[in-house]
């Protein structure tokens, strides 16, 4: 039963995934390679390899869809990895980033002044838009480092 529910939940999720990419829903592929649930702090775990990044909000959906699925786990974690994934570098870059600055806790309001849709690439240096000059050069000092290991890790 579990693995039929996280194939529904999987393939909603790719065909959603190919349309924002604009590539085929063949071309997208997906892995459940683990679950595991902890009955004792109510906590899901599963995790995915795949060939493309869901974007944010499409992964935000998938893990409220698990959550409202499956009350009983409270806590839900996904872990990702990715293999062969066929997207150029910037069109990772702006699907990934996001997750980072939703998971960077020092990045605190300075999230708002970055600018998601404005990114060009320099070399292995990548330029994001960033409102207001005291954000850039905190940004630039305390969460450019984390981001780049995040990237390089992912």
């Amino acid at each position: 039963m579990m693995n039929t529910f996280f194939s529904d939940i999987l393939a909603q999720t790719c065909r959603a995934s190919s349309d924002v990419l604009q590539v085929s829903a063949q071309e997208l592929r997906v892995e459940l390679t683990e679950v595991s649930y902890d009955s004792s702090r109510d906590s899901l775990e599963f995790s995915l390899v795949m060939n493309f990044i869901i974007p944010y909000d499409l992964y935000d959906r998938m893990l409220k869809q698990v959550a409202e699925d499956l009350p009983f786990a409270r806590q839900i974690q996904c872990h990702t990895l990715y293999r062969e994934i066929t997207s150029d570098m910037a069109t990772i870059i702006r699907l990934y980033m996001p997750y980072i600055v939703n998971t960077v806790s020092d990045i605190g309001s300075l999230v708002h002044t970055i600018d998601l849709d404005y990114m060009k690439t320099e070399g292995k240096k990548v330029i994001f838009g960033v409102v207001g000059e005291m954000a850039e050069r905190q940004l630039n000092r305390n969460m450019a480092p984390a981001m780049a290991g995040i990237l390089r890790e992912k």
